[in-house]
């Protein structure tokens, strides 16, 4: 059965298609009254054909009489995120593109990064339309600049550099001191998966078992460096961690074949790592 609400809902479209076509329903006689003990009467996936359809016979005649703004900036604006300067301040916006019912509608938001309470916020009116106008005439532009301004786009930049450098899997440094000249800090890589699939981290191993790792997330004072010295040769990185724990750093299993001991890596993971190197150097 519909609702109330989806009955005023299905009366209001067919007003509105009738205001742009007067003879959408001219030969539907019906009361209102008589509509509505009929609406009230779908089932709710009925009721649901029925607004879809008349929302799509609205925008059928909307975009056929000129009457509706977003289908030029849909044409004009892929959905993404972009930025604008505006009183000197730069602001950073999400256009969406909406799907199904809302098809060929334009959604814009401003979005407030670091705002965990309100992060992001409908624009409408004026503001909706200076942001999409300045938007419209230089897309790549507007997009750079979100790039260039948003703490998201730089961290997940950052990602993207160091998940092409660096394969996911477990690396030792040597990190020499007076007392110990062959001490190596132990590093353990990586990548998302699933709804994190983009991002990239790396901790510092402190214990070690065979199933339980102490670790915690180098300091942001060197990981730019720890990061620099694990790309500039993983290989080199992933053998050292076997020399020192007698695992593999690659697919954590521990090494027995004398030659794997003797190298620090096992051949079906040395050959992974090797391989990796050659596709960066060769891009």
């Amino acid at each position: 059965m519909a609702t109330k609400g989806q009955t005023d809902l299905i009366l209001k479209l067919r007003g509105e298609i009738t205001a742009l076509d007067p003879r959408a329903f001219a030969e539907d006689t019906r009361t209102e009254a008589e509509l509505r003990r009929e609406f009230r009467g779908y089932r709710a996936s009925q009721t649901r054909a029925v607004i879809d359809a008349l929302f799509a016979n609205k925008r059928a005649l909307a975009a056929a009489a000129g009457t509706t703004g977003d289908a030029r900036w849909i044409a004009a604006i892929p959905a993404g995120m972009y930025a604008v300067e505006r009183a000197g301040e730069t602001r950073l916006f999400k256009i969406d593109h909406g799907r199904n019912r809302w098809a060929g509608r334009l959604f814009a938001e401003q979005v407030h990064e670091g705002d965990d309470e309100t992060p992001a916020t409908r624009i409408t009116g004026g503001y909706r339309e200076f942001v999409l106008t300045a938007i419209a005439a230089d897309v790549a532009a507007a997009a750079a600049l979100y790039d260039a301004h948003s703490p998201a786009a730089a961290a997940a930049a950052e990602a993207r550099r160091w998940i092409a450098a660096i394969a996911p899997g477990r690396y030792a440094l040597p990190f020499p001191t007076e007392a110990d000249p062959e001490a190596k800090r132990k590093f353990r890589i990586t990548h998302g998966r699933g709804r994190d699939a983009g991002t990239f981290a790396i901790h510092e191993i402190n214990g070690m078992a065979r199933k339980h790792e102490e670790s915690w997330t180098v300091a942001d004072d060197e990981r730019e460096a720890i990061l620099t010295r694990l790309a500039a040769d993983t290989e080199a990185a992933a053998r050292a961690f076997g020399h020192t724990t007698g695992i593999c750093g690659q697919c954590y299993t521990t090494l027995t074949n004398p030659k794997s001991i003797a190298a620090g890596i096992g051949p079906v993971c040395s050959g992974k790592v090797r391989g990796r190197r050659a596709a960066l150097a060769s891009a």
